[in-house]
C-alpha cells in the first residue's frame, strides 16, 4: 500500500508517544495500481518529481519511492524549521538533487541524518 500523501499535516502523534499516518483518502494498493488508473495528486510541495511527470500515465514510476520522498521533504521541512514554497527555487533544487543545507542546520544535526535526508529525496 502507497500512502500517496504525506506531509506535516498527515503524520499525527498518539499519547504513547508513537507517530501514525493519517488521511488514506489517497491510498493505493500497489497490485491495483495500472497504467490505465489516474493516480490523485496530494500537496503539490511533496509530490516526488516521478508524479509531476507528463508521461506518468504511459509510464508508470516505482511509486513505493514517492512516500519515502514525501517523507524526506517533510523532515527537511522539520530540521530547517521552514515551510516550503510551492514551485520555488528551493522546491525545485530539491527534486533535482542541486539543494545543499543551510549552514546553521549542518552544524546542528549529524551527517548521517543529512545524508539519509539527501538519499530519500
Amino acid at each position: 500500500m502507497i500512502h500517496l500523501d504525506i506531509k506535516p499535516e498527515n503524520i499525527l502523534q498518539g499519547k504513547t508517544g508513537n507517530f501514525k499516518l493519517a488521511d488514506l483518502g489517497m491510498a493505493r494498493f500497489l497490485t491495483k495500481i495500472t497504467e490505465e488508473n489516474n493516480l490523485p495528486e496530494g500537496d503539490c510541495r511533496y509530490i516526488a518529481k516521478e508524479l509531476l511527470s507528463r508521461d506518468v500515465l504511459t509510464h508508470l514510476p516505482d511509486l513505493r519511492k514517492c512516500d519515502i520522498f514525501s517523507l524526506g521533504i517533510t523532515a527537511y521541512e522539520l530540521i530547517t524549521l521552514q515551510r516550503l514554497e510551492k514551485n520555488g527555487a528551493e522546491w525545485r533544487q530539491l527534486r533535482d538533487g542541486t539543494f545543499d543545507y543551510p549552514e546553521d542546520v549542518k552544524q546542528i544535526y549529524s551527517e548521517e541524518l543529512l545524508t539519509t535526508i539527501r538519499e530519500m529525496l
